[in-house]
Order: structure tokens, then C-alpha cells, then sequence
């Protein structure tokens, strides 16, 4: 099989996946520059299980 025909094989979202992982690494640091709380109201959502 050639390269060509298993990447037409993919979808959208996995043939540019690398591209949505740093668009999404993009977003979190203009985020973090932008607004400095987002990262505590993320956290305040979090559920923390407690295993003793």
C-alpha cells in the first residue's frame, strides 16, 4: 500500500492532529497571558477523589 492511499484512509481530524495539538497548546498560553484566573476557575471545577 502506498503512503498516499492510507492517508486518504484517515479523517480530517487525525491527518492534521499534530496541528490541533499545538493550536490547542496556543490557546491555553494566550489563556494563561490573557486572563491569569482561568487556570483557578478550571481547578475549582476539578473533583478530587480522596484515597486513603
Amino acid at each position: 500500500m502506498s503512503n498516499e492511499f492510507l492517508t486518504k484512509q484517515l479523517s480530517f481530524l487525525d491527518r492534521y492532529l499534530t496541528l490541533w495539538i499545538f493550536v490547542a497548546m496556543g490557546i491555553g498560553v494566550v489563556l494563561s497571558i490573557t486572563m491569569p484566573n482561568v487556570g483557578e476557575a478550571l481547578e475549582s471545577m476539578s473533583i478530587a477523589l480522596l484515597v486513603q
